[in-house]
């Protein structure tokens, strides 16, 4: 346990805090009196959603984080405090509840300053309140993307989950790539000389050493392979990465009793799971890994492959490339254009969000498909879909052949077996909120997110119905957000465009006029139904979509617009046109992207 520092050290850290760093002398000895310093171990709660804000606190040495309660009453980490950086402030000053959870993530020490103690501070010394108040606002204007992309340090544990997993071997692979990305990296042996003793690592020396390294701005990876080492740095990590053996009964090792008390205390475990897998078989069966360890993110290695270590590097350091897939109809098959282009460019693919068809192409790269068979197999499966018609009392088209289809294109897969992190995106209509499918079976969800309400009908699962994503956000670039991507691409096949129909029209036609007097096409007849019911969606998109694109950083929009909702018999131009649009955005703008 990480205990309070000495009298004659507590200036010096009171100094270094956020919020205190540009107080006068007078003030900053006036708050070294007045504040309390308390010793928080790993997993226990500092505050309560709900309680009153009665103090605002600093974290001196550990981290803290902000959890709320999510679906099912788990809790969900929104947001970590790290060493230097107050958590409270605003409560305090507004006297306002507290919002969140604050449990400690490792053994920490804060600084607490009460409501009266800081009331008579600025009684006492007035300009304190300045810098403080300058501080407070901007945090404030700060926005919440901003906030995640904020690079936070982090004390990371790399760990086996048994002896049979050669970590030493994967560790020297994996530990420049880390160190490529900004990363510091050493065995706990390491750590032991470096914080002034031997290899056998002193609990209390090792956390400070750690701490003070993690305030420099850069994440440090530990690798300890013995048990001994494994319990003296549990908790004073902030992270920790287990690799296992895909083929072993899940386990978690010398860890299991850890993490079992930390959930046990409802503190989220930031557990990372490598799942180390044969290169000449596709991942299965993860669930029950999933289930055991139930780790933030999970990753399938195939062992000494260059690009599965430089994907696990990139997102364990907040650098993943996040593709983001839009719907479209049969236009979203730009997307195969896209990812053949940033392929051929050398921009890696770490984690894919789809909604409506961007969601089955999105499986299909996860899969690791390539390209050419994107082209081939949608080419051939797709056209027969809009012929499956239905009587109007659901859906305009039965829900039988979109099934078959996809059940035929990925089986029995589930997505947490897929070689990318993938999200495919529904509306749940029972409960009306958006879904982002981690797990399941992938044709029962992908087949949810590409049924358009009205034209499909929803897929019904544990009473609750399902439909596509696209209702809510047809580029979901704020599911990426949350998985903490660094960079994000996202492809909008289907912007919103002017539409007119020819001025002779006074009243949409129906029955018989419709098919005999006008034609469908886009510009120049009444749209169909079809056409109708996506642009209703687009428009309900307009606002939501402005939001999408700031906070992305790289964002396509293919010309496509000559193309119909449904023509999918033109997928081959459909794609040529991502792939050259695409070709166009990163010779002008692929900076951002480092091509």
């Amino acid at each position: 346990m990480i205990t309070v520092p000495d009298r004659s050290d507590r200036p010096a850290l009171l100094r270094s805090l956020e919020l205190l760093d540009t107080l006068d002398d007078a003030a900053l000895a006036a708050i070294e009196e007045a504040v309390q310093w308390i010793e928080v171990p790993a997993g226990d709660t500092v505050f309560r959603e709900g309680d009153p804000s009665d103090a605002v606190y600093f974290v001196v040495f550990g981290r803290l984080a902000i959890v709320k309660r999510g679906e099912g009453d788990h809790p969900h980490v929104v947001r970590e405090i790290g060493a230097g950086q107050p958590i409270g402030e605003l409560g305090l000053l507004l006297e306002q509840p507290r919002s969140a959870t604050a449990t400690a993530l490792r053994d920490s020490v804060l600084v607490r300053l009460d409501r009266t103690s800081f009331e008579g501070l600025i009684a006492r010394h007035p300009v304190a309140l300045l810098p403080l108040s300058r501080r407070i606002a901007e945090r404030l204007v700060v926005t919440s993307r901003q906030a995640q992309r904020e690079p936070t340090a982090a004390v990371w544990l790399v760990v086996a989950a048994s002896r049979g997993v050669r970590l030493g071997a994967l560790w020297r692979d994996l530990a420049p790539l880390l160190e490529a990305a900004g990363a510091r990296c050493m065995t706990a042996g390491e750590l032991g000389r470096a914080c002034g003793g031997s290899e056998r690592l002193e609990p209390t020396r090792a956390a400070r050493w750690l701490e003070a390294q993690a305030r420099g701005g850069a994440p440090i990876f530990v690798v300890a392979e013995d048990a001994a080492a494994t319990r003296v740095l549990a908790p004073n990590v902030d992270r920790t990465l287990v690799v296992a053996d895909a083929g072993d009964a899940p386990a978690l090792g010398v860890l299991e009793d850890h993490f079992a008390d930390l959930r046990a205390r409802g503190v989220p475990a930031l557990l990372d799971l490598a799942l180390l897998q044969r290169a000449d078989a596709a991942p299965h069966d993860t669930a029950a890994w999933l289930d055991r360890a139930r780790p933030t993110r999970h990753h399938h290695l195939r062992r000494a492959d260059p690009d599965d270590l430089g994907r696990l590097a990139r997102t364990l350091t907040g650098r993943a490339v996040a593709l983001v897939l839009g719907g479209g109809g049969a236009r979203a098959f730009v997307h195969i254009g896209v990812i053949r282009a940033l392929r051929e460019a050398g921009v890696p693919i770490d984690l894919v969000v789809g909604t409506n068809l961007g969601a089955v192409i999105g499986a299909q790269l996860a899969l690791g498909w390539s390209t050419a068979r994107m082209l081939e197999e949608n080419g051939r499966a797709w056209p027969a879909v809009g012929r499956d018609f239905a009587l109007p009392f659901v859906s305009l088209l039965g829900g039988r052949s979109l099934r078959n289809l996809l059940q035929r294109m990925f089986g029995d897969t589930a997505i947490e077996d897929l070689w990318l992190d993938y999200r495919c995106v529904t509306v749940d209509l029972s409960l009306g909120r958006a879904v982002a499918h981690a797990t399941g079976p992938l044709a029962r969800w992908v087949r949810a997110s590409a049924s358009v309400p009205g034209i499909h009908p929803p897929v019904v699962h544990d009473g609750r119905m399902y439909v596509d994503g696209a209702l809510l956000a047809n580029v979901p670039v704020a599911c990426a957000d949350e998985r903490g991507a660094g960079t994000i691409v996202a492809v909008d096949p289907s912007p919103f465009r002017r539409q007119t129909v020819d001025e002779r029209v006074e009243e949409a036609p129906g029955g018989l006029d419709f098919l005999f007097q006008f034609l469908p096409i886009v510009g120049t007849g009444f749209p169909g139904v079809v056409s109708l019911i996506h642009r209703a969606q687009a428009v309900a998109q307009c606002f939501r979509q402005e939001e999408s694109r700031a906070h992305a950083d790289f964002w396509i929009e293919p010309p496509v617009d000559r193309f119909g909702i449904t023509d999918y018999k033109s997928i081959a131009e459909i794609v040529e046109f991502g792939y050259e649009e695409t070709q166009r955005r990163l010779e002008r703008d692929g900076a951002v992207l480092n091509v």
